[in-house]
Parts: C-alpha cells; structure tokens; sequence
C-alpha cells in the first residue's frame, strides 16, 4: 500500500516540495551573502578627480597607487593607512624597483598644497616617476574656470 490507501495501483497525487523549498532557501541565502559582498566591496574614498583635455592612457611599467581623498584620507594600493605608513611603503616599493611609479589620484577639492605636499613626499621618498591621474574630458577647456 503506497501513499493514501485504496488499492495500489493508482497514480501518485502528491508532490512533497519540501526539498524543493529547502533548496531555494539555500539558494537565497547565498545570494543574500553574495549582494553583501559585492555591495561592501574594496575599501575605496571618494575622489572627484580634475578634468583634463589632453590626458591619454599610457604603457605603465611597476606602479603603485596612491589616493587622497577630500577629507584628506591616504590609500595606498587600495588600503587605507596614515603618512608614515605610506612613506615607507613608498620607499620599499623603490627598493623593490628602481623604475617604479606612483600613479597618484587627488580629489579636484584639495588645495595645491595639498597635493604638492604628497606629490613631494613620494619624491623624498625615492620615486622620481610619477602620474597624475585625471577624468578624461576632450570638452574641458584648460582657459576657462570651473
């Protein structure tokens, strides 16, 4: 006697979706955890880079990256760390290579100042060689103010 009673030899009516619904929460569950991850990617800053006309892409050789963000916070190479830190980490990166480059990201709202204090502890620091990375705009006249 399969299932309900009766005698045997009728056709099975019940489908058991328990497995079914067990599975989806599984599948839910990983997709909740995933959108997480995603959503609460690299550490980053928000930098308003300056527009420029005439920036290009160029063939890099070693590189490291250094952002400053408006509120005056330090990434090197995506984490975050204070002037010390990222003085040193410049120094071994020349160490390292003699024909590295910083590629240098500042927010379009820090002083000149700012920058040129960055800019010239990365030279103290051994690194001669060094990009200054803008928003390409062709539309951007270098005449006119923002």
């Amino acid at each position: 006697m399969a299932g309900g009673g009766g005698d045997g030899d009728g056709a099975i009516e019940d489908i058991n979706v328990t497995p079914l619904v067990d599975i989806m929460l599984c599948l839910m569950v990983i997709f909740i955890i995933a959108a997480a991850m995603v959503v609460a990617a690299p550490k980053a800053i928000d930098i308003d880079l300056p527009k420029a006309a005439s920036g290009e892409q160029k063939e890099r050789p070693k590189t490291f990256a250094v952002s400053y963000g408006s509120k005056e916070e330090l990434l090197f190479n995506g984490e975050r760390v204070d002037w010390d830190t990222m003085r040193s980490r410049v120094r071994q990166a020349k160490k390292d290579n003699e024909e590295v480059q910083a590629i240098i990201a500042a927010d379009a709202k820090l002083t000149y100042g700012k920058v040129m204090r960055l800019i010239d502890a990365i030279r103290i620091d051994g690194v001669e060689r060094y990009a200054l990375n803008i928003d390409h705009d062709p539309t951007t006249n270098p005449v006119q103010e923002d």
